[in-house]
């Protein structure tokens, strides 16, 4: 029975995606830009997806992709020879503000969302306000459209933020005699002395308690100190909320702190005296040979077949702070897609674009068409469900790729990312299969605000392999600890953006260099407001007004 309503959802929902799909009626050329997955090896003409929205929408596409996507942006704005789409290569609003404000290059969507043209997106509009509220500028047009992720918390990747994620080692704390996780700043830094005092492993010099990359043990103490925001926080000039204001962490008494507690860490030798110059590889070269008991990484990849003994830690608190929390993603990324101003046909983008908010789009920008179907234009294995309800191929279960990811950026799509919505596709690929969904819903409540979040969780990782063990402990770590609440995108004019351009190159530099120095203990820390005074030299508190200035319609909601 639940086979049989399955397949009438299925059935349903595609004839209404159908429904409200139309063609263009004589086939046209479109031109598209996208981005190339660095693994992918098939050339784009070659690629299912593209060959199937061709077919479908009754177009040719002349179809480009490049792995330079600055350079590619600045050389088709520089020779106003902007493809009929692009997607996957973002703009930033600064872009927005030149190229569709200023200049008029970019197509304007804000009439092209209606019910009858571009019925999904519009739907998408009404069920995520907020994205496209983003993705308007102050001129009232929205000139580039959203990836739409939704709230769907795969007890993983993406929901929460990845700035954060710390990992400790249950081996060495069993042997240290350490029982509990720590959750403040304070008892943080008491496990790192005990690791290297207690030296479980005996390693002597070559004991590095703390390893981390990406600075993600930086924004960690960060946030432990009050600030949540998902921008890396270990130096320049990237702003947050506290409090209801919009602040600069290098610029406040918590940076004392920080730039304090890093000395501290430094002078110990809880970190590696070549901290400042550990690059990527480096840095997971040292975690992968056991020589640390904290590590900050974005996986535990790095850790290889010791995977089991690590597990995360949860966000912190400290004397500055009382309330651990971590960001939670907002459901959506802007500036992913946008077309332009000079197209001849402009519906026919319309369409195409339509489709990818569309639960089949997202379903087949994904996966490909469902294994048995007649749509797979003979040039792709199709998904199915396997008997633990894991989609897969079998070209996966035959070991050609290691998972159904790896054989769509090969096979399906070939690039990176994608406008669109795709927070249902799971759903529709369930449904289309005529199985019960593999995930159940949840709520969950917001650690600042209280309000409550729909969202869905997804039962399929096992903690029996690497990846499918630092995607359950960190959920765990981080489920109980998760806030929406961060700071919208602004537009600046352009001469604002100038101006913080270059007050920030500035500050970004003097910050980083200075903020070493205090830490390696080449400059004394009593010299710290003395250091405050420079930064006011060089022009913080104006780089500050400027940013204050665009956010106060934003914090005018909050008082």
């Amino acid at each position: 029975m639940k086979k049989l309503v399955s397949l009438l959802l299925a059935v349903a929902l595609l004839v209404s995606v159908f429904s409200t799909l139309a063609v263009a009626e004589e086939k046209v050329t479109v031109s598209l830009l996208t981005t190339r997955n660095s693994t992918a090896t098939n050339d784009i003409e070659d690629v299912w997806f593209f060959k199937y929205l061709a077919q479908k929408m009754n177009v040719d596409f002349e179809l480009e992709q490049t792995l330079e996507t600055d350079q590619r942006i600045s050389l088709m704005f520089a020779s106003d020879s902007v493809p009929d789409l692009v997607w996957g290569i973002g703009l930033s609003n600064n872009d927005v503000m030149v190229y569709g404000v200023q200049e008029g290059m970019l197509l304007n969507w804000k009439d092209l969302i209606t019910p009858e043209l571009m019925p999904n997106t519009y739907q998408a509009m009404q069920d995520y306000p907020d994205a496209f509220t983003a993705s308007t500028a102050p001129d009232g047009n929205i000139y580039t459209l959203p990836m739409i992720t939704g709230s769907s918390y795969y007890a993983n990747t993406g929901s929460f933020s990845a700035a954060i994620r710390m990992y400790i080692n249950k081996d060495w704390m069993d042997a240290c005699g350490i029982t509990e996780i720590p959750t403040t700043l304070d008892e943080y830094l008491e496990v790192l002395r005990t690791f290297k005092e207690k030296d479980p492993m005996g390693l002597g010099e070559n004991n590095i308690p703390l390893i981390g990359n990406q600075e993600k043990d930086k924004t960690f103490v960060w946030n432990a100190l009050g600030f949540h925001g998902t921008a890396t926080q270990a130096y320049g000039t990237a702003f947050d909320l506290k409090d209801n204001q919009l602040v600069l962490p290098c610029y406040t008494e918590e940076a004392k702190e920080f730039i304090t507690f890093y000395n501290t860490l430094y002078t110990e030798g809880l970190i590696s005296p070549d901290y400042f110059t550990l690059d990527q590889t480096a840095a997971r070269g040292l975690m992968a040979s056991g020589v640390c008991g904290v590590l900050g990484d974005s996986t535990l990849a790095a850790i290889g077949d010791a995977w089991s003994s690590w597990i995360a830690l949860s966000p912190l608190t400290s004397d500055v702070n009382d309330v651990a929390v971590a960001a939670f993603n907002p459901g959506y990324s802007v500036g992913q897609l946008y077309a332009s101003a000079y197209t001849e046909h402009p519906e026919v983008l319309a369409r195409i674009v339509d489709y990818m908010y569309s639960d089949e789009g997202a379903l087949y920008y994904f996966y490909g068409p469902m294994k048995g179907t007649e749509e797979t234009l003979g040039v792709v294995d199709g998904w199915y469900y396997d008997e633990n309800n894991r989609i897969t191929t079998d070209k996966v279960v035959n070991g050609e790729f290691t998972d159904i990811s790896e054989y769509a950026y090969q096979y399906i799509k070939s690039y990176s990312s994608a406008p669109g919505r795709f927070d249902h596709y799971s759903q529709t690929a369930a449904a289309m299969a005529g199985i019960e969904f593999p995930g159940k819903e949840m709520t969950i409540v917001d650690k600042l605000t209280g309000a409550e979040i729909p969202s869905l969780i997804m039962d399929v990782y096992t903690d029996d392999n690497n990846d499918g063990h630092w995607r359950i402990t960190q959920s765990e770590a981080m489920i109980d600890h998760l806030t929406a609440v961060r700071l919208p995108d602004v537009y600046l004019t352009a001469e604002q953006n100038q101006r913080v351009a270059d007050l920030s190159t500035v500050i970004n530099d003097y910050v980083t260099a200075e903020s070493a120095k205090f830490i390696v203990g080449t400059r004394p820390l009593s010299e710290l407001d003395t250091y405050f005074e420079e930064l006011k030299s060089l022009g913080i508190e104006e780089y500050i007004a400027i940013y204050q200035e665009a956010y106060a319609p934003f914090l005018e909601t909050l008082q």
